[in-house]
């Protein structure tokens, strides 16, 4: 993610997702994770908004019902 990018909070009903922090300081929720954090997230829990002042590389794995339209704003049915 560029410097000051930003992802809306969502969920994902089928899918965990596991985040490594691979460079940077990646921002979720209003918490900084530097370089070397995993995060995990289990289906159909809203997560986000996630953000970076520095710029932020990361591996994203899914996991479960793989879907890559599988990404809901929190007002949407769940």
């Amino acid at each position: 993610m560029e410097p000051g990018a930003e992802i809306a909070r969502h969920y994902h009903t089928g899918q965990t997702v596991t985040d490594y922090i691979l460079e940077g300081v990646f921002i979720n929720e209003g918490k900084s994770y530097p370089a070397g954090t995993e995060l995990n997230v289990k289906p159909g829990h809203e997560h986000g908004p996630h953000s970076t002042t520095t710029g932020v590389t990361l591996l994203s794995m899914f996991t479960g019902n793989v879907d890559l339209s599988d990404f809901h704003l929190p007002n949407e049915a769940h």
